[in-house]
């Protein structure tokens, strides 16, 4: 806690910052959920299932952007791979968030050259075709079009798993603390109200005759979920709700409202949350000694001072969760490319 409100002074007084952790949402994605529930018309245009999409692509660069201007004496095209550190959950989405924000931080045309000597090693083993001959002639004494910088993405390990504690499969016993708090009083009057306002007209869409299987909290999630996506997207399949009376804004605040109770009443609760974000805090506290001891000794080009996680809404949740409970900051659902840096 003192850290945390050290590192805040420090950075209101306009102290040189030093060190930067931030963890992130992927960027806007496709739907996780569209062979389940979108009919071959629905599917013209989505990637496949949650998957990055262009919109997600742009979001995360521009946020790189943000980075390299904001700390650009940590961020620069002269900072060392000791001194960045980049941490992904193994999903397509969250990997490709975080190779764009990479894009945005470190731009073209600022990577290395080789020399003469190294132009004549730079060669696969195997034969190569005439097409990679005339790439060679193009790229002359640069490694990557564009001097790209390439730069490594670290996946989730055993030892990381504890950020992943508010998931079932991770910590079992969150799964009854959701089915209970699934029962408590506000979360069941919003179903209740959602229901009466939208549950014939999805049953329609969905195909559906079942109108018990609204009281499922997953199905819920999901058809919510599948709609936030397609709104931010504008697909198709929006044409279908409009032409069954669902007015588009509307239901998109509601799914919305849906997700703020789902990830703060249901899935991560106050306790729940502040158990998840603690190897996170710890983490970042790990990371600060550390650069506070280089600094000390002079060593900082050998310490890592950025650090970034790339992963999902849940992360940003607990890490919400234990804020507010600290400095009572406001909690809203992180939305696609939602972030936080300290």
């Amino acid at each position: 806690f003192i850290y945390l409100i050290l590192l805040t002074k420090i950075y209101i007084t306009n102290e040189e910052i030093v060190f930067v952790y931030e963890h992130f949402r992927h960027g806007a994605r496709s739907s996780v959920y569209i062979n389940k529930y979108n009919k071959d018309l629905y599917n013209i245009e989505w990637i496949g299932d949650g998957e990055l999409t262009p919109i997600g692509m742009r979001m995360q660069y521009l946020i790189g952007v943000h980075i390299r201007t904001k700390y650009s004496n940590i961020i620069n095209h002269n900072t060392s791979s000791k001194e960045l550190l980049v941490y992904s959950t193994d999903v397509n989405r969250t990997i490709l968030s975080a190779e764009s924000q990479l894009l945005g931080m470190f731009p073209p045309y600022k990577g290395e050259e080789m020399n003469d000597y190294e132009m004549k090693k730079a060669y696969p083993p195997n034969n190569i075709s005439e097409e990679a001959q005339y790439e060679i002639n193009k790229l002359g004494n640069i490694s990557i079009p564009s001097k790209v910088r390439a730069i490594p993405i670290n996946f989730f390990n055993k030892e990381r798993k504890p950020y992943l504690l508010t998931e079932e499969q991770e910590c079992p016993r969150t799964k009854y603390i959701k089915e209970e708090n699934y029962k408590k009083k506000n979360v069941q009057d919003f179903i209740k109200k959602f229901r009466e306002k939208y549950q014939d007209k999805l049953m329609e869409y969905f195909n559906i005759t079942d109108k018990d299987i609204f009281e499922n909290y997953y199905f819920l999630l999901e058809i919510t979920d599948h709609f936030i996506s397609s709104y931010i997207h504008k697909r198709k399949n929006l044409d279908f709700f409009k032409d069954r009376g669902i007015n588009l804004t509307e239901y998109y605040k509601e799914c919305i409202e849906f997700k703020n109770i789902s990830m703060y009443e249901i899935e991560t609760t106050q306790k729940v949350g502040i158990m998840a974000s603690s190897p996170i805090y710890k983490d970042i506290l790990h990371y600060m000694d550390n650069i506070i001891k280089a600094n000390m000794n002079k060593e900082s080009k050998k310490t890592t001072k950025f650090v970034m996680y790339s992963g999902h809404d849940y992360i940003i949740v607990a890490a919400q969760l234990f804020l507010h409970s600290v400095v009572a900051i406001e909690c809203a659902y992180p939305g696609f490319a939602a972030n936080q840096f300290f």
